[in-house]
């Protein structure tokens, strides 16, 4: 097993968007990013901050052809290292070719299809070197297999529908199988708020995990003290 002491970081991505884009934040929360949203009140605030591994931007709406690509350019004045995926619904070609210009890394226009999209920045962050972990369609955990989209745990002719919240629970433990899943990152993608009584609400989910796992004595969640969780799954030695 893998040192108690590890610490996995989030891929920090920076959203500035033109128009509610809830469903993209929370999309990309479920997919393992940790997200800086902002208003065209304070973007340029959180740009110059750099805490940051990507920045999502949108243009600004305003009829000065000067200030709509400002973020971008803002950026780009002092990092010229930074991702930047423009995701606008400007689609015509002088508009893509000034974002280009400018320093952009990808163009994606709206509406978009949004698995595209998580494909596309993990792609660029591939390239930038930065670490991504991804939501599987399915896990094959000792002799379960977890089926993540129905949310159904099954082991041989025994299936177990999951709740929405047992079900995020275990698929970012197979995300990190046999390493440690930092309890912040459990209760920042699932909970959202880490007060107490979430706290306790988790530790009630992952009882409830080990009970539906039981059947497979290979299978374990095993308690990291004072750092989160880790999914062990032992090899079948009769298959060495």
């Amino acid at each position: 097993m893998k040192s108690n002491n590890i610490k996995l970081a989030l891929p920090r991505i920076l959203i500035y968007q033109d128009e509610d884009c809830k469903i993209l934040v929370d999309y990309l929360v479920y997919n393992g990013f940790q997200v800086i949203t902002s208003t065209e009140n304070d973007i340029l605030i959180k740009i110059r901050e750099k805490n940051y591994d990507l920045c999502i931007l949108s243009h600004y709406k305003t009829t000065d052809a000067s200030m709509r690509l400002k973020p971008l350019k803002f950026l780009r004045k002092s990092d010229d290292k930074i991702p930047v995926i423009m995701v606008s619904d400007k689609a015509r070609y002088e508009y893509i070719i000034e974002a280009f210009d400018e320093g952009a890394d990808d163009y994606v226009i709206r509406p978009y299809n949004i698995e595209e999209l998580i494909r596309r920045i993990k792609a660029v962050l591939k390239r930038c070197g930065v670490r991504v972990r991804s939501i599987e369609p399915s896990y094959e955990i000792g002799d379960y297999l977890f089926n993540t989209v129905d949310k159904i745990l099954t082991i041989g002719s025994v299936k177990t529908q999951l709740n929405n919240k047992q079900s995020q629970v275990l698929a970012l433990l197979c995300a990190y199988k046999n390493e440690t899943l930092p309890k912040k990152i459990l209760m920042q993608q699932v909970w959202t708020d880490d007060n107490y009584f979430n706290k306790r609400s988790l530790d009630v989910h992952i009882c409830m995990l080990r009970n539906m796992l039981k059947m497979d004595n290979r299978v374990a969640i095993e308690t990291i003290r004072g750092v989160g969780y880790s999914l062990v799954i032992e090899e079948d030695e009769s298959l060495m």
